[in-house]
């Protein structure tokens, strides 16, 4: 390596025409050491490159947007969608910075502006972007039929060594709570009985799979004896009925033909060579010039 080329290795290169007090290096290039991500830097923003915490929709296109699909393990894996964000101090929390995140949704271009919330340890979603609802999203008790149940805190213990009136009362409501969940138990019970049998539920699985390949053979044989490149669906009873009923109909009536168009059946040399007819004039001039 010559020497020019590791002074600039080791970022100590000048160039000729700078002087100290023409200031750094950047100011002399008009550059800045983190390059076009700080293109916007004098009004505050900085590009960096922002992952999306959790699935979202997008508002303007009601697009997904969230994890990302692994084809080859045909699974949602933990990364999210990265974009390059915009991003500017909005506020303070106390002695935390809030920052703002502008993105640029990939599919109509829209704007989608998110926050961090130091409040709440995570992300506020402020306008054109909107959280994908989860089971962990939905506060407790807030189904009519009350399937989501919040276990015994702490001080429900010790209100019950405390009460006895309490313990009673809270005992009974368990004891109505676990029969109501019994029927849902027995039922998975019986369910997880009939799938005990791993031999039986395998045939059967197994013999439900050669039928259906057995019909999509058979599809893709007709389809291709028809000469077709597109998947065959099952006849319908109806579909069946219109064809048969349909009559086609010539749209231009056809014209007769004119009597004697057709050629005539006669042999025009029957009566050549005939032995009826002894006469020299009976035989046609022409043959009689060949001869």
């Amino acid at each position: 390596m010559s020497s020019l080329a590791a002074a600039r290795a080791d970022n100590f290169y000048y160039p000729p025409g700078w002087r100290p007090e023409k200031g750094s290096i950047n100011k002399y290039q008009k550059s800045h050491p983190l390059g076009k991500r700080a293109k916007d830097i004098k009004d505050g923003i900085l590009v960096v490159r922002f992952e999306m915490p959790f699935d979202v929709w997008c508002t303007h296109c009601e697009t997904h947007i969230g994890k990302v699909f692994n084809a080859l393990k045909d699974a949602y894996t933990s990364r999210g969608v990265r974009y390059n964000a915009k991003k500017s101090k909005v506020g303070m929390y106390h002695t935390t910075i809030l920052y703002q995140f502008e993105l640029t949704c990939a599919t109509c271009k829209g704007i989608m502006i998110v926050q961090n919330d130091p409040e709440a340890r995570g992300y506020k979603l402020v306008s054109g972007i909107r959280k994908k609802v989860q089971v962990d999203d939905i506060p407790v008790g807030s189904h009519d039929d009350e399937t989501i149940e919040q276990l015994n805190g702490p001080e429900v213990g010790i209100a019950k060594a405390a009460d006895p009136f309490y313990r009673l009362e809270h005992d009974k409501k368990d004891k109505e709570v676990a029969k109501k969940r019994s029927v849902g138990l027995q039922d998975l019970i019986s369910h997880q009985d009939r799938l005990s049998d791993q031999y039986q539920t395998n045939a059967s699985l197994r013999a439900s799979f050669r039928a259906e390949k057995k019909t999509l053979k058979r599809k893709t044989d007709e389809a291709h004896r028809l000469n077709l490149s597109i998947p065959l669906v099952d006849a319908h009873i109806d579909d069946v009925v219109a064809s048969k009923s349909v009559v086609f109909k010539r749209t231009r009536p056809t014209k007769p033909l004119k009597k004697g168009i057709l050629p005539s059946k006669r042999d025009p040399f029957a009566n050549f060579g005939s032995t009826s007819s002894s006469k020299p004039s009976s035989i046609p001039k022409t043959i009689i010039r060949q001869l």
